[in-house]
């Protein structure tokens, strides 16, 4: 792992600090709006490129907290009890039996998170196989990407904006929508610091008898070292 990638989190104490102030609002109206704290009590809840566990900080601590992310996130950098799982989330078959770093032989989890995620990865279409094979059938997957407002250098920007498309991609991949945004995505707003998300709840439904996604053999995804697909 590039020791750049792998120290994101742990830069300066004030650099932890703002990202907390600029990441915690926009969780926590995720949470007030699904009522997550109490129907995600005594589950088990994986938190995929979660960093330093600042979702698990609103959990209950009955809730079974899972985090896999890119870098290393040393036991001192973590903000909450919880288990952390280091794994490549564009190429590691994380989510597959046979697979390296995976956790498949594990119960399956009841949710997932994936938040301010996909606009960095080289290969969004492999993250999200990997995390539909961890969770439950018909459990819920929290998705949230920022605006089109927020500058990112994400390498498929077409994929993720304008949301219709990210809700025909997530369509394709088996997660539809569901109550209250089946339609449209929902969209958080700031009061004062942070930037605007899109958000979305979607349902892990089984995968149609015909697929029509990308090629098996994934050449068209771009080969991109984990620190040039973020914006570290």
């Amino acid at each position: 792992m590039n020791e750049t990638v792998s120290n994101f989190y742990g830069k300066s104490e004030t650099y932890a600090e703002t990202y907390a102030l600029d990441h915690l609002p926009r969780i926590q109206a995720m949470f007030d709006r699904y009522g997550l704290k109490e129907s995600l009590k005594g589950k088990r809840l994986l938190d995929v490129g979660g960093g330093q566990g600042l979702a698990g900080t609103l959990l209950d601590l009955s809730t079974d907290y899972w985090v896999i992310d890119g870098a290393e996130i040393r036991p001192e950098q973590r903000l909450c009890k919880g288990t952390w799982h280091q794994v490549d989330l564009d190429y590691h078959s994380f989510g597959s039996d046979d697979g390296d770093n995976c956790l498949a032989r594990k119960p399956q989890w009841d949710a997932a998170f994936c938040l301010e995620v996909l606009e960095h990865l080289g290969n969004p279409h492999h993250a999200l196989v990997e995390i539909k094979k961890l969770v439950k059938p018909d459990g819920d997957i929290f998705i949230s990407v920022p605006t089109e407002e927020v500058w990112h250098n994400t390498p498929y920007p077409g994929l993720l904006w304008p949301p219709q498309n990210f809700i025909q991609f997530l369509g394709q991949m088996a997660l539809p929508l569901v109550e209250p945004s089946r339609e449209s995505a929902i969209i958080y707003r700031p009061k004062d610091r942070g930037w605007p998300a899109y958000q979305f709840r979607c349902r892990n439904a089984g995968w149609p008898e015909k697929r029509l996604l990308f090629p098996k053999e994934e050449a068209k995804f771009l080969p991109l070292t984990p620190l040039e697909a973020t914006n570290a």
